[in-house]
């Protein structure tokens, strides 16, 4: 996706795809399962059921997300800049309407047209909308946050705390945040069902889970540490068969006290077993050391001045 990202027609097209997505799972999936999901949408749903149950009227999701939406973009305009909250700004309302869009036309067709006699007459269970509405919402997430642009809601807030708190991945904010919403749209249905609240919490961790792949799933990579006495000609092999760069880290053994050069290298997860092979074929009784690096920023990886997410 990193290729497609790089041109202003892949943002489009990704842009696109992520509203579709992400709207989708919320009014076929997420809501009427009785679910709630993180951000604006899991406001705006628990304050339609709050609103229902106290003999109001039905207000529609779209409409109460761009409204919850109005002092986030303010917010996030004073702490992350315009720059960044235009296209949030064209993500979370374009995101508000096919929600609308969706509810309206596509739902009451599905309903009236699946067979929901499985589900005890429901169109979807909790089980159903949890996993569909997790999975395809944390992609959506993921996606757009990738291309510099998100839905607004709960997005702008984990931005802002991004900023501050560097050291955590975005999932895990996502946890946060919408674990918080989730509870508080579950409770407003009057009916606090503990199969419901768990499956939300389902959708929630499966979100956050699907988020951090589409963001860091392509930079987990491994880190390899190579004691041998055949220094270079593992090295040489790993240059010329894996294309992977070797670094020789001095070292000395606490009890011999010979000085040792120790191969370090970093490569894509799938390199990893051939050059096992490698130091197997060169050096039987070699010890190697392999670590995980979940984000590898350089040459032949991630941009060095990418944005950090």
């Amino acid at each position: 996706m990193s290729k497609i990202a790089q041109s202003k027609l892949g943002k489009v097209v990704i842009f696109i795809a992520a509203v579709l997505m992400y709207s989708f799972s919320v009014a076929i999936f997420l809501n009427p399962a009785g679910l709630t999901p993180g951000g604006a949408s899991g406001v705006a749903i628990g304050i339609q059921r709050l609103v229902i149950n106290l003999g109001g009227p039905e207000i529609g999701t779209g409409i109460l997300m761009a409204l919850i939406n109005v002092p986030l973009m303010i917010l996030g305009i004073w702490k992350l800049g315009l720059k960044f909250m235009i296209p949030t700004i064209a993500g979370t309302f374009t995101n508000s309407f096919m929600v609308q869009v969706f509810e309206s036309s596509l739902l009451p067709y599905m309903e009236k047209n699946m067979d929901a006699s499985i589900l005890g007459g429901g169109f979807v269970d909790p089980i159903t909308g949890a996993l569909f509405g997790g999975i395809i919402s944390g992609v959506a997430i993921g996606m757009m946050i990738y291309i510099g642009s998100s839905f607004g809601g709960s997005d702008i807030v984990v931005k802002v705390l991004h900023t501050k708190y560097r050291y955590m991945k975005t999932g895990t904010f996502y946890i946060i945040v919408d674990g918080a919403i989730m509870l508080f749209g579950t409770m407003a249905s009057f009916d606090l069902v503990l199969l419901v609240l768990a499956f939300s919490l389902v959708s929630v961790f499966l979100q956050s889970y699907f988020t951090d792949r589409v963001l860091y799933g392509g930079d987990e990579s491994r880190m390899l540490y190579i004691i041998t006495n055949k220094e270079p000609e593992i090295a040489n092999r790993i240059n010329l068969e894996l294309h992977s760069g070797v670094t020789y880290l001095h070292g000395e053994g606490a009890y011999t006290g010979i000085d040792k050069k120790i191969l370090l290298c970093v490569m894509r997860n799938r390199q990893v077993p051939k050059a096992r092979e490698i130091v197997i074929a060169e050096d039987p009784s070699a010890f190697m050391i392999v670590t995980s690096a979940s984000q590898v920023l350089g040459n032949g990886f991630k941009r060095l001045d990418s944005e950090d997410l």
